[in-house]
């Protein structure tokens, strides 16, 4: 977003000088005048080329930004509010100074013209592919404001989610992060080397990390309950399956689920049925296809796949839970060691310096 040097006059009658950031020279106007500032001169900063650099090399907006702005959205246009109006409102409201620059762009897009799902996908660093189409269904169809209710609904169930994992994590992975230093290296430094030199790269080290005890049972079913949870979504929303899977494939973390989605969209696309789909990867649980089926045999393939997320929300949480449990005593032991070891190096001088007399 480029910086504009202005001129300006206050309420005063004082000149300011100063920098304001605008995706146009018509934004940043405005942006002044709400600042009950009277624009005198304004023109491109090259002073600011650099710093625009610099904030955009920096810039972060937060998974809970996106969360927050999502219900705050959706509880104002159920109240009746405009589009605009409301975008403002929240853009006036954030403390996130870049997160204010995006919602002055996208404000700016709707006022011209625009719509708020194209809007949204020009920062899809900030709303992914499955965000915007839920949006695009949603104003397409006349249901944006049910649309945004249930998306705020989802994203603040994955927030909690991630939180009770993060928060269950929190202390084995500080006390094991010493003893996986080793393997951290191997994974950030070699295997990436040897992904870039071998296609097959990103396969093998995908494999390997479900064969990790516990941790990649772990991964595997926190990626299914992102999948079960988001399809279901979608296709309450009224996006067609075969579209949901297409949409859902670039948003996976591992390339063994992506394969698999991959060959069971073209399965389901030449009229196969969608449970049998399934039973043919072993990437996804038994479960899964048979709730498939039962999910299209009633018509209500979002509530199971719902229902779904569900199972494998409960199963994740007792994982972890075990897995805590699992590791305390062996954190307690590899302490007890360590004590040992201080003990036996403190004591054994002192032994040996008494014998000499």
């Amino acid at each position: 977003m480029p910086f504009f040097q202005y001129k300006a006059r206050g309420v005063d009658g004082k000149i300011l000088t100063g920098l304001v950031d605008a995706p146009s020279q018509e934004a940043a106007i405005r942006l002044l005048h709400e600042k009950q500032l009277f624009v005198v001169g304004i023109q491109v900063s090259k002073e600011g080329v650099s710093l625009a650099k610099i904030q955009q090399y920096f810039k972060r907006v937060t998974f809970n930004d996106i969360v927050n702005f999502t219900r705050q959205l959706a509880t104002m246009i159920v109240a009746g509010l405009s589009l605009p109006d409301a975008l403002t409102i929240l853009r006036t409201q954030t403390t996130n100074q870049v997160f204010s620059d995006v919602l002055v762009d996208i404000e700016h897009q709707i006022v011209s013209g625009g719509n708020l799902g194209d809007a949204l996908a020009k920062y899809p660093r900030y709303f992914s592919t499955t965000y915007v189409a839920l949006v695009r269904a949603g104003e397409a169809s006349g249901t944006l404001d049910q649309i945004l209710t249930r998306l705020s609904d989802t994203l603040e169930a994955q927030r909690d989610f991630r939180g009770k994992v993060s928060g269950a994590m929190i202390y084995p992975v500080i006390i094991l992060i010493g003893m996986v230093g080793v393997i951290f290296v191997m994974m950030t430094v070699v295997m990436p080397k040897l992904t870039g030199l071998y296609p097959f790269g990103e396969l093998v080290v995908d494999r390997l990390i479900f064969k990790i005890p516990l941790f990649g049972e772990l991964q595997k079913k926190i990626i299914l309950v992102d999948f079960t949870r988001t399809l279901g979504m979608l296709v309450s929303s009224g996006i067609h399956i075969l579209e949901g899977l297409q949409i859902l494939k670039s948003s996976l973390g591992n390339v063994m689920f992506r394969n698999a989605i991959s060959e069971i969209s073209k399965k389901v696309e030449k009229g196969y049925p969608l449970g049998d789909s399934f039973a043919q990867y072993a990437v996804f649980p038994p479960i899964v296809s048979q709730m498939m089926k039962v999910g299209e045999e009633t018509g209500k393939l979002d509530e199971t796949l719902t229902k779904l997320s569900k199972y494998f929300q409960s199963e994740t949480e007792t994982l972890v839970k075990g897995l805590t449990a699992a590791i305390e005593p062996i954190i307690m032991v590899i302490m007890g060691v360590g004590v040992g070891f201080i003990v036996i190096s403190v004591i054994t001088p002192i032994y040996n310096l008494t014998s000499s007399f």
